[in-house]
Parts: structure tokens; C-alpha cells; sequence
């Protein structure tokens, strides 16, 4: 399932933290991705850190695990911050959005009509399915 964005994402692919990250997926799970406790996510291809503001992402500790990124341009081939309203912060051609979800560009084209679909719902009907027991935003 897509990506659901929050104020501010910071996205990095999956292969990139298989890759490149000191202890691979495993390892950035047990110290980012802690279910029902973090609105961090995760899907089949992207890893997302999520933030009120651009600027609380801890950058430095990514770079110490072996991601990159240039202070001086202020971009990352890595990974990508995204603010729910400028959008990205630098270029990403691997990641598309439609504002309210992001999704890889090798996401199946199935979850991406899923995610369009759960776009188009009522904060109103996204609070019954909740009440009812459903995270449609981690189906």
C-alpha cells in the first residue's frame, strides 16, 4: 500500500536501504518502524520517516548508517523529503504522489487505484472504518 503522507515525509527506497543502510532493512526496522507505535511506514518499496517540519529529520544519523546526502545542494539521490505543502523538497523521479498517498514507481498499479480510491473518502468515512476496526491507511 502506498505511502500516506504526513506533514512531512522522508522517503527512501527499499532498495536503497537493502543496499546501503549498516544492517539493511532488518536493521532500520527495529530502530525506525515500530508498529502501533509510529506513524513511521512502510510498504513494498518505500520506507517513510514522517515529521511535523522538514527540519526535525535527523539527516546526520541516516548519513552515520551510510546514506548520502550534499548540505551544500541540499539533495540526496537517497532519499527525498516531501512537505504535504511544497511538495518535494528536491527531485525524485522514483517517487509519484496524488497529495494525500506516495507510491514507488514500481509500485503495482493495483495498490496505487487502491490508494487513489481511499483519496477520494470522507475524513467522515474514514472514521467509521476506523471505528469499525479498519486502518484503510494500512490495508
Amino acid at each position: 500500500m502506498p505511502i500516506y503522507r504526513q506533514l512531512s515525509n522522508l522517503i527512501i527506497p527499499l532498495a536503497t536501504i537493502e543496499s546501503k543502510y549498516a544492517g539493511g532493512a532488518d536493521a532500520f526496522r527495529k530502530e525506525y518502524i515500530i508498529p502501533h507505535l509510529s506513524i513511521n511506514q512502510e510498504d513494498n518499496e518505500l520506507f517513510s520517516l514522517s515529521a511535523m517540519n522538514p527540519q526535525e529529520f535527523d539527516i546526520q544519523a541516516l548519513l552515520s548508517k551510510g546514506l548520502e546526502f550534499d548540505f551544500n545542494r541540499q539533495y540526496s539521490k537517497d532519499f527525498v523529503i516531501v512537505s504535504r505543502y511544497d511538495g518535494k523538497l528536491w527531485s525524485a523521479d522514483w517517487l509519484n504522489n496524488n497529495g494525500v498517498f506516495a507510491w514507488h514507481k514500481e509500485c503495482s498499479q493495483e495498490q496505487i487505484n487502491k490508494a487513489i480510491e481511499l483519496s477520494k473518502l470522507s475524513m467522515d468515512e474514514i472514521s467509521k472504518l476506523f471505528e469499525v476496526g479498519v486502518d484503510p491507511f494500512r490495508i
